[in-house]
């Protein structure tokens, strides 16, 4: 982290968790996990019933969607959590393409806050590892 004039902005974050999370109205959780090279954590087709999270029975899905997980990190690490989820996915960026052109296709952050000016930054390698996909970064914030 940078060391500006007043020092390092915040602190890390308290705990951090990233999911590459695939969505689209005609996805086909099998043909994602070909494409990708690595299976689903959670995957549900549009029409089918939801079961994860729990929600209400007779609950439909909207849209499909796949989403590949890597474990929750107590060190603020969320460079390493990127990193290990890309890194468990194809490099092939043909693939990629093809997947943000039918999908929504993103990485999605959440950060859990210990004290109110906690501070977040990624390393330009792993902003290149998420823009040479094409993918979306999200980010939930809690405290």
């Amino acid at each position: 982290m940078h060391r500006g004039i007043f020092g390092v902005p915040g602190g890390k974050m308290s705990e951090t968790g990233a999911t590459l999370r695939v969505d689209g109205d005609a996805l086909e959780p099998d043909e994602i996990s070909a494409l990708l090279k690595v299976p689903a954590s959670w995957s549900v087709k549009k029409g089918e019933l939801l079961d994860h999270p729990p929600v209400k029975p007779n609950v439909l899905a909207k849209a499909g969607v796949w989403l590949r997980r890597v474990d929750r990190r107590q060190d603020g690490n969320l460079d390493a959590q990127i990193v290990d989820l890309l890194g468990t996915c194809t490099d092939d960026l043909t693939a990629w393409r093809e997947l943000t052109t039918k999908f929504r296709v993103e990485i999605s952050c959440v950060v859990y806050l210990a004290k109110a000016n906690e501070g977040l930054d990624l390393l330009p390698e792993t902003l290149d590892l998420i823009s040479s996909r094409g993918l979306r970064l999200s980010f939930d914030i809690y405290r």
